[in-house]
């Protein structure tokens, strides 16, 4: 039986058993999970090992994927509330370059809403190119519509992040990161960084790359078929937006000596790229003030209706350390009551299991 710490309410057993059978099945190998209702911490239980010669503790900090949007779209809106930003207006009224390449017409809530069509990049970006920034943006502001802006969906899994960044600096002077930092993380005492400190990096859990067998497993899964095919084939559009939309050539990393050395190093370096970390306990609060909050004249406060439940992870079956809510692509799930003491994850035959579903193989900022 795998030893689990932290705090469990009695009405919330089944999950703490479930995050246990995790572990007991190989299904982690190290992962945190917080539940909030109404304001209140009634789960926060970590458990499995950070890295080799480190133990998960109620502090590791783990990183962000595709949860990522809802951060950098909290920092918009906040600019909305502010009357800084309006989402009719065109983003190239505040960032004239934009307009290239039909782009023209584009309003802020084109790109929050996965409408605008811009979701590639070509040429590929760089790893050097992500850490500078700059040429992203200009790749960007470059870049033409996939689709005719505003008629049609589709996830913008690499841009939304880098397109609502650059508005955000545009109007406020100040990067995403030191905006969110500022305005948001660092008002509510959070520990969610876009960007992670210098001094949180030892908290930092790991990256774990997937076993070969592994990534066979999940070639041969007859329910991934279709996303297989599509993001092997160059000319789909998934893969353009995706893996065509990125190089890996340009990056500077030497061949590290070992593997512990060289899954620190991924997880560090990606944070100075700009990805995102958190613990499961501030997740969660942000997810409940973001999504549940209604205006008091004192400002927003938690609206609480529901329980709010963030998990991370380092799964050998995925292979990365990674937070998201207990919910398919990244959407946080509310569970209300009285069924509060049931968690699950969407498709979960057994109602109780627990899992993480960001994206950890993609960057979002």
């Amino acid at each position: 039986m795998s030893e689990i710490h932290g705090v469990c309410e009695p009405r919330f057993g089944p999950v703490r058993e479930a995050f246990a059978r995790n572990f007991d099945e190989g299904r982690e190998l190290g992962a945190s999970v917080a539940v909030y209702q109404r304001g209140r911490a009634v789960v926060d239980l970590w458990g499995g090992r950070a890295g080799r010669d480190a133990a998960w503790r109620q502090d590791t900090i783990t990183l962000l994927a595709s949860a990522t949007k809802g951060l950098v779209a909290t920092a918009a809106m906040v600019l909305v509330d502010r009357g800084l930003l309006d989402l009719g207006t065109p983003i190239a009224e505040y960032w004239p370059e934009f307009a290239a390449g039909g782009k023209g017409d584009i309003p802020l809530r084109w790109v929050l809403g996965h409408r605008s069509g811009v979701v590639t990049v070509d040429p590929p970006l760089t790893m050097l190119d992500l850490e500078g920034g700059t040429a992203v943006t200009e790749a960007l502001a470059a870049a033409v519509p996939a689709w005719e802006p505003g008629r049609a969906h589709g996830y913008h899994c690499l841009t939304m992040g880098w397109l609502v960044g650059e508005v955000i600096r545009r109007v406020t002077g100040l990067s995403v990161q030191r905006f969110f930092a500022q305005e948001i993380a660092g008002p509510l005492g959070l520990d969610l960084h876009i960007g992670l400190p210098d001094t949180r990096e030892r908290s930092l859990a790991c990256l774990v790359p997937p076993t070969g067998e592994q990534l066979l497993q999940g070639r041969a899964n007859p329910e991934l078929a279709g996303l297989n095919r599509a993001i092997c084939d160059p000319a789909s559009l998934f893969h353009r937006s995706t893996f065509g939309s990125l190089s890996l050539a340009g990056d500077p990393s030497p061949p590290p000596a070992c593997r512990r050395r060289r899954s620190r190093r991924a997880a560090v370096r990606a944070t100075r790229r700009g990805w995102p970390a958190c613990t499961p306990p501030s997740s969660a609060r942000w997810t409940a003030s973001a999504c549940s909050a209604r205006r008091a004249p004192t400002g927003p406060v938690p609206w609480r209706p529901a329980a709010w439940i963030w998990c991370c992870a380092a799964t050998p079956r995925t292979g990365g350390a990674s937070c998201s809510p207990a919910g398919r692509c990244g959407r946080a799930t509310a569970l209300p009551r009285p069924s509060a003491t049931r968690v699950s994850r969407a498709s979960s035959p057994t109602p109780t299991r627990i899992t993480s579903w960001a994206s950890r193989t993609c960057p979002t900022a």
